[in-house]
């Protein structure tokens, strides 16, 4: 680039080449042109963020209502090992006591026995204690 020659109005020379503009901003046109591109992004970002924010506790109440139906079977499991080490235990007792203590813990909590090949309410050698929250469960088997 040369020095240029050319004097303003008021006889300062110019500084840069002549005839050009000296650009001292941005022009409102660019800046309109900026902002509405980061909108589109920002809200797309939004969509894209938000969702997965909202879907990342999930993982977290699941793990709650295990660990909630863990303790419940646990508290149950100590309570047939007492029983057992008292005496020889009665397994419709045992589901009784079951039945009145545990039901409020839980959502749901079937007492079944096995009895010829199917799981149903007569009482015999082996009673399923299934309790559930949610679309969780838990299975355990009783002997007597």
């Amino acid at each position: 680039m040369h020095a240029c020659n050319c004097k303003t109005e008021d006889g300062r020379r110019k500084q840069g080449p002549c005839g050009t503009r000296r650009n001292r901003g941005f022009t409102l046109l660019e800046i309109l042109a900026t902002l509405i591109i980061g909108g589109i992004m920002g809200a797309a970002l939004f969509q894209i963020m938000g969702t997965n924010m909202v879907q990342s506790t999930t993982p977290i109440f699941w793990l709650d209502k295990a660990q909630t139906l863990n303790q419940v079977m646990d508290s149950i499991t100590a309570d047939y090992k007492k029983d057992l080490t008292d005496s020889v235990i009665s397994l419709p007792a045992f589901a009784a006591a079951v039945s009145t203590s545990y039901s409020a813990s839980v959502d749901s909590l079937d007492l079944d026995y096995y009895n010829d090949g199917a799981w149903n309410s007569t009482p015999s050698d082996f009673l399923r204690v299934t309790i559930g929250m949610g679309e969780q469960s838990l299975v355990a088997l009783f002997t007597q």
